[in-house]
């Protein structure tokens, strides 16, 4: 999947470059990021992966549809909490998700710090400054 997302992105970047070269700014940067967006948001690469935390405290599933759910355990009792999420890329290559929790749990911004297919996820979440480190489990 990340090969024909790569394709994708290399498609584009070639469509791109004769525009670039004539007129380049900001607003043609944020185009392509949106494009990378949608592209990585419509692959759904994420839907139906689940990640565990090192210290097995907490989890989070992504399901399809852009939805999941996130399960945290470090204080001593257990919540879960069902959300939606968005992704959006700055023009850094930065990407954020957006989670919107259920039952009027409000919204949090995590800040993806690294991922790798199949193997980790790390989040930090830009409220409070913390950084999970997520296991990939299936």
């Amino acid at each position: 999947m990340m090969k024909k997302i790569f394709s994708l992105v290399a498609l584009l970047a070639v469509m791109v470059a004769p525009v670039s070269l004539t007129s380049c700014n900001d607003d043609d940067v944020k185009t392509v990021l949106n494009i990378v967006d949608q592209l990585f948001q419509s692959s759904d690469e994420l839907s139906g992966t689940e990640w565990l935390t090192t210290d097995s405290l907490h989890y989070i599933g992504f399901n399809s549809g852009a939805q999941g759910v996130m399960v945290d355990g470090d204080t001593g009792q257990v919540v879960e909490r069902q959300f939606t999420y968005t992704m959006t890329n700055d023009e850094n290559g930065g990407t954020t998700f957006t989670f919107n929790f259920a039952n009027g749990g409000g919204s949090t911004d995590y800040a993806v710090m690294a991922y790798t297919a199949k193997s980790n996820l790390s989040l930090r979440n830009n409220t409070t400054g913390v950084t999970l480190n997520y296991v990939y489990q299936k």
